[in-house]
Order: structure tokens, then C-alpha cells, then sequence
């Protein structure tokens, strides 16, 4: 499988933040056209801010991208952060978060009594231990 395109090209600005961290990611896996790659993280918890009517204040990521692809997820546009602008890197890219048991523990401190936690069933990336959303109709 072809390496990330996030290396800077003569004439094109160096990359900062979330998409610099993400050209660096270390390769965990690779395998049925899907690479996964290692994240630093400072969070796992995302405060949901939609003009969508959501049904949950936060969200739980411990990844960025998931196999399953769904076009209606509220979090397809979140490669584009790291500089990623094809659709399909989305569902062929994924990075996992790295500490998430210890960003979890910390984040769940800012969650207020009633307010609803987002997130999926998980698994673990075969021989890593690394969380990965199993999608519920999958499963």
C-alpha cells in the first residue's frame, strides 16, 4: 500500500497541527486495503457542537476514520483536518489515539450530571490492543 501523501511538496506550505502529527504516524497495521496509523492525542471526549439536532452533548473517539465508511457520519470531515481531502482516506486511513485509557479517565471529569456520552461498541486491532469502533450492524 502506497505511503501517506501528507509529505510536503516543493512549493506547498509545511504542515502544522493534527495534520503534522498524522504524517508521522507510526504504521500499526495494514491489511484489507486499510493502513492504521498511531496518533498523539490530548483528548478522547469531543464536546458535540451541531446545528444538527444531536441527541448527545459529547462524543468518544478513540480514533480518527472507521472501516465501515457510513456517508451520514457526523465524523467523515474530520480527515480533513489532517489535510486528507479524499473521501475514501476516511474509511482506508484510520489512526488510533494513543493513551486512551488514561485520556478517557481524565476527560469524563468535564462531563456534567445528564448530559449523554456518544460511542460505539469497540474492539481491539488483532495483536495491538489498540480501540477500534465496531460498528453495531456489523458486529
Amino acid at each position: 500500500m502506497s505511503s501517506l501523501p501528507l509529505l510536503p511538496l516543493p512549493g506547498k506550505p509545511q504542515l502544522v497541527g493534527i495534520a503534522r502529527l498524522a504524517s508521522e504516524g507510526e504504521s500499526l497495521r495494514e491489511g484489507h486495503n486499510v493502513e492504521y496509523f498511531t496518533l498523539p492525542a490530548k483528548s478522547l471526549l469531543n464536546r458535540c457542537v451541531s446545528r444538527r439536532a444531536m441527541p448527545f452533548t459529547w462524543t468518544i473517539n478513540p480514533y480518527r476514520g472507521c472501516e465501515f465508511g457510513c456517508r451520514y457520519c457526523y465524523a467523515r470531515y474530520t480527515h480533513e483536518f489532517m489535510e486528507m481531502r479524499d473521501a475514501l482516506d476516511f474509511e482506508k486511513k484510520i489512526y488510533v489515539k494513543q493513551h486512551a485509557v488514561a485520556l478517557l479517565r481524565h476527560d469524563l471529569r468535564r462531563v456534567k450530571p445528564g448530559e449523554a456520552i456518544a460511542l460505539g461498541r469497540y474492539r481491539s486491532l488483532p495483536g495491538r490492543g489498540a480501540p477500534l469502533r465496531s460498528h453495531p450492524r456489523h458486529s
